[in-house]
């Protein structure tokens, strides 16, 4: 499936960020209405599941439900309860911006997702869109992100930052210089989206590892490499691929590492490693 169009993004203003973020928290769509989701069928295959998660958020019938089934599930609801869920206003912001369309029927959905996650809001792709895909944060990202100190460090870098997730959470955490870099450019459009869209200050910058940052030192790196390993006959996702044994892209990294770190700098790397022949 080919990825929709982000420029329109770039448009959203500071004050138009502050209104949708505070509508966000008032309807109460955070992790509490994903795990109203998650609670449904738990284990089954999705192509299973998310017709009666569909149902079931349908039925709740509440702003925070719908929000979800929307930016969470890859659903539809009427606009006309996208309207009650973020306002009049809101509404017509989301559709100018493109974070929802609407179909002939009146039928809103979203070619995003639009995750709550420890207090932010964080924009990315569907994974079963092309390779240059944006992912944002999941079950993994927790693990790294519980390591994060509640006051981190003045400096820390996200490498392969994709949708901007750590390096937004440091920033809300009161890191004075949290810096992403990710070779995907449009990686960096939608972190950057995502920095207006919670009211954070972060620097993100497009191109190959340590590259963009080069000569700059970092008390705390942060990183999920992707470390899926590539079959030949199959295209590179970038978000998922780390080479043919899928730890090529992390060896590297890490290989990397000390030259960005301060003397007392350390290292927060989450990935699985192959057994190798």
């Amino acid at each position: 499936m080919p990825l929709c169009a982000i420029d329109r993004l770039a448009t959203l203003g500071s004050d138009q960020a502050d209104a949708l973020r505070a509508r966000l928290d008032e309807v109460g769509y955070d992790h509490r209405a994903i795990a109203r989701g998650e609670s449904i069928a738990g284990g089954l295959f999705d192509a299973l599941r998310l017709p009666l998660v569909h149902d079931a958020l349908a039925l709740d019938d509440t702003p925070a439900s719908d929000l979800a089934l929307v930016f969470a599930y890859l659903g539809s609801v009427p606009f006309a309860r996208v309207e009650r869920a973020l306002t009049p206003a809101l509404a017509a912001l989301a559709l100018e911006l493109g974070l929802v369309t609407r179909d002939a029927d009146g039928e809103v959905r979203s070619p995003f997702l639009l995750m709550p996650f420890m207090g932010l809001w964080v924009l990315s792709d569907p994974l079963s869109q092309d390779g240059d895909a944006v992912m944002g944060p999941g079950p993994t990202t927790h693990e790294i992100a519980r390591l994060v100190p509640a006051r981190p460090p003045r400096s820390v870098l996200d490498v392969g930052c994709g949708a901007g997730t750590l390096a937004l959470l440091a920033a809300e955490r009161g890191c004075a210089e949290a810096v992403g870099v990710d070779i995907n450019p449009r990686a960096i459009a939608m972190a950057d989206f995502n920095a207006r869209l919670n009211g954070l200050r972060a620097e993100f910058i497009a191109g190959d590892l340590f590259a963009p940052v080069a000569g700059r030192r970092f008390e705390l790196v942060l990183s999920q490499p992707p470390f899926v390993a590539q079959p030949p006959d199959v295209d590179v996702a970038v978000y998922l691929h780390g080479g043919a044994y899928g730890d090529e892209f992390a060896v590297a990294m890490i290989a990397q590492t000390p030259r960005v770190l301060t003397p007392s700098g350390r290292a927060l790397v989450l990935l699985d490693a192959p057994v190798r022949p």
